[in-house]
This record gives structure tokens, C-alpha cells and sequence, in this order.
């Protein structure tokens, strides 16, 4: 996501809030995250796999777990990519936020 967020509302109904926000926790993401995720998706607009978002987003500093969540991948294959690439784990930040 580029600097520039906007909040938009979205109108869901009860159960399938329940639903979505099953299926969201099942990939460990947030229901934020997997609707974006989806919108992207359905946009064709998705996040490529590929080495060059691994290095991407590695090269921004974010952890193992981060871009696994971003790419719809597990942490193992993640790890795994990273030492392909000759690149190492970015420390996880424990005092860093996640604002809603």
C-alpha cells in the first residue's frame, strides 16, 4: 500500500461477516487485510509471488510472517525463498503497532 490510505465503508451482512472473518482468521490475516486482499484478487490487481516482491518487501523490513500474510504464502515458504535469495529474516519489531 502506498502512503496514501483512505477508510472506505463497506455494508456486510451479519452472517457473512461471520463467514469472512472465519475465513480471514483461517489465513491468519486480519478482516481488513483478506478483504483487500480479495478486492486485489478479484481486480486481477493481486500481489505477484515472485522473488522480486520477496525482495521488495524484504528490503522494506518486513518480517517472515509479514510477507507471508502479503503474498497468501506460509512462513516456511517464505523462509525458505529468503535463503534462496542469500537474504536473512528481518528482526521482528516488538514495539511496533498495527493501527486499525
Amino acid at each position: 500500500m502506498s502512503g496514501d490510505v483512505r477508510a472506505v465503508p463497506v455494508v456486510i451482512p451479519p452472517a457473512d461477516l461471520w463467514r469472512l472473518e472465519t475465513i480471514a482468521a483461517r489465513k491468519g490475516m486480519t478482516l481488513p487485510e483478506f478483504l483487500y486482499a480479495a478486492a486485489l484478487a478479484v481486480a486481477g490487481m493481486s500481489t505477484p509471488k515472485g522473488e522480486e516482491s520477496i525482495r521488495v518487501f524484504h528490503r522494506a523490513g518486513m518480517t517472515v510472517m509479514e510477507i507471508a500474510r502479503r503474498m497468501n504464502m506460509t512462513n516456511l515458504a517464505v523462509k525458505d525463498q529468503l535463503r534462496r535469495l542469500g537474504l536473512k529474516t528481518n528482526p521482528i519489531n516488538r514495539t511496533k503497532r498495527e493501527t486499525p
